[in-house]
């Protein structure tokens, strides 16, 4: 539909029409954020547990019935550490963040996120 207010050059690049398809884009990043979501009802409707973590950071665990899901947030904009303990974590893939997590420590990027289950 035509916008019935006028629309500034420099919103043009944010359309939805622009942004449909491109991987990189927000509008895309939300989607995949959401199908992610829908994917795991822990995350909507499940238990929560706080983890104790430090600075920026945020974490907790979701459960609901048999799934238990670990999530760590880094809510600034310098890259962070979470240690979350010595569990058997498991990456959840399809989110859209590039937390990464081996032996030791969760590591986040600034405003970054993972995502785990716990097996």
């Amino acid at each position: 539909a035509k916008p019935w207010l006028p629309v500034p050059g420099r919103h043009l690049s944010q359309a939805v029409n622009v942004q449909q398809g491109d991987a990189s884009s927000l509008l895309e990043h939300y989607r995949r954020f959401l199908a992610f979501r829908r994917q795991h009802p822990a995350l909507g409707k499940g238990d929560i547990d706080f983890i104790e973590s430090d600075g920026d950071t945020v974490a907790f665990t979701r459960r609901e019935g048999n799934e238990r899901i670990v999530c760590a947030f880094n809510l600034g904009s310098k890259p962070a550490e979470v240690d979350l303990g010595q569990g058997s974590l498991k990456p959840l893939p399809g989110h859209g963040f590039s937390g990464q997590t081996g032996s030791g420590p969760v590591r986040l990027g600034g405003y970054g996120a993972w995502f785990g289950r716990i097996d």
